[in-house]
């Protein structure tokens, strides 16, 4: 029932926080729940998939390493929506290849093949092994494959951000923002997207903290430290500024879409990309006034309060071009 699913959607919760600060916990313990939590994984819904799959993280990354346990559920997955694929049976097993795609994705976002033992070495052949496959499985014609690809096309490059700069992805997301006739996929991409920009943001503040936090090391080793920080702040917050400038006109064109989720989902993108800087805020404002006068509420607060700030940290750039305008329009 609905009340049995809200109840372990929040034991697994509750698990994921409690399981890292247990002193010395029983091995049969947390070898049980590692297998309750797969067996969740294998049979529930999106949302009881995503909470078990978190507190898997913890249970494995923090206290047992049991990376054996997730290389063999990883290559299950994998052997299986491959060998859907080639033996064209996809359709005969939707619900089975959208939850093992999605499942797939989380797997990438939360554990990194670097820690698997034999995955190790091939750690790069096994990222492009799952890229490709996701890839393939957005081009299927049921539109639920569609998004449970995308769904986990987003987990991944969560987990190797090098993905977005692959003209193959670029290509992928740019058609399907495009297409008017797709609202839910083209809600996904955005919602990849924004994770995406907050995933970056939030390694750009970790990075940040680093540097602060070593103040009492010797000057050589700070300024070494700084150093590999501002190379990967560079790489990094290229491809995300790169990403930003190439997809912003597109997310701008569907806050008039006709689907107020598309809209909403466009907002919400929007407002995380200009919040970081990551596009120049006044090629955007002629799209905010018009998304304040949206019938949605959500969509008109959100853009008023992104007027507002952009008003409060540009007030001269603002008005001159809201007089240049009125100008233009004979006002």
């Amino acid at each position: 029932t609905s009340v049995d699913s809200t109840v372990v959607h929040f034991t697994a919760l509750t698990l994921e926080l409690v399981i890292p600060l247990i002193e010395a916990p029983s091995g049969t313990f947390l070898a049980g729940l590692e297998e309750a939590l797969l067996q969740i994984m294998m049979s529930r819904g999106p949302s009881l998939v995503a909470s078990s799959t978190k507190c898997l993280d913890a249970v494995v990354n923090r206290v047992t390493k049991n990376y054996q346990l997730v290389e063999q559920y990883y290559r299950q997955l994998l052997d299986f929506v491959q060998k859907c694929r080639e033996e064209c049976t996809v359709s005969a097993k939707k619900s089975d290849v959208c939850r093992s795609l999605y499942v797939l994705g989380l797997l990438c976002k939360h554990f990194d093949p670097v820690n698997m033992p034999s995955f190790k070495k091939n750690s790069q052949k096994i990222r492009d092994r799952v890229y490709r496959l996701l890839m393939q499985f957005t081009e299927e014609a049921d539109g639920a494959v569609q998004l449970k690809a995308l769904s986990g096309l987003g987990f991944l490059c969560r987990r190797y951000p090098e993905l977005m700069a692959e003209n193959e992805a670029q290509s992928l997301y740019s058609r399907i923002l495009k297409c008017q006739d797709l609202p839910k996929l083209q809600c996904q991409v955005m919602d990849n997207l924004h994770e995406y920009f907050e995933e970056q943001v939030g390694k750009g503040v970790d990075a940040g903290f680093e540097i602060s936090g070593q103040g009492k090391g010797s000057g050589k080793c700070q300024k070494e430290e700084k150093v590999k920080a501002i190379d990967w702040g560079d790489s990094d917050s290229g491809l995300s500024n790169r990403v930003a400038e190439l997809f912003t006109p597109l997310i701008r064109e569907a806050a008039f879409h006709a689907s107020g989720t598309v809209r909403r989902s466009s907002i919400q993108t929007l407002s995380i990309i200009l919040a970081n800087g990551l596009v120049h805020p006044m090629q955007s404002f002629p799209y905010l006034i018009a998304m304040s006068t949206d019938c949605d509420s959500t969509v008109r607060e959100k853009a008023e309060r992104i007027v507002t700030t952009i008003n409060s940290k540009h007030p001269h750039v603002v008005r001159v071009r809201c007089c240049t305008h009125c100008l233009n329009y004979g006002c």
